[in-house]
């Protein structure tokens, strides 16, 4: 074979020892070229077709999803915003209650010292002798009503 694709087999004449060349006709050439190139388009169209079913499969089956993981991450997003509105509606009425507390400590703190020093100053052994010394005496009037029942 020769060097150039385009070349036939090289051929002798045995009486005058020439090279002939034969060459292609160009039409025949151009003709086998447009074939060629036509063969490689119609495989390309091929991959881009199977390509576009892919992305057509990929798209129907991946969108539904994806539309469906984005709703359940809102849903989550407003039940958290929900969570944290109640968290802070707590918040202001621990925090509002903490001050109630406060107010009443500081408002009733001295009465109610004076409260417990007055409690501290009563002599219950007294009082539970006058508890005493008052049922001795009540218990024999109690007797005689009871008699007229």
């Amino acid at each position: 074979m020769g060097e150039n694709f385009n070349e036939q087999p090289v051929e002798t004449a045995t009486e005058t020892k020439e090279v002939a060349v034969i060459v292609k006709d160009p039409l025949v050439e151009l003709r086998d070229i447009t074939r060629i190139k036509l063969y490689l388009q119609f495989v390309s169209t091929l991959c881009l077709f199977g390509m576009l079913v892919a992305v057509i499969i990929s798209c129907v089956i991946l969108v539904p999803k994806a539309e469906q993981a984005i709703m359940e991450v809102t849903e989550a997003a407003n039940f958290a915003d929900k969570s944290f509105k109640e968290l802070d509606e707590m918040s202001a009425s621990l925090e509002l209650a903490s001050d109630n507390l406060n107010t009443l400590v500081v408002e009733n703190g001295e009465p109610l010292s004076n409260a417990v020093k007055s409690m501290e100053e009563v002599d219950y052994e007294g009082l539970n002798k006058a508890i005493k010394d008052l049922q001795d005496a009540v218990e024999p009037l109690a007797n005689f009503f009871n008699r007229f029942k």
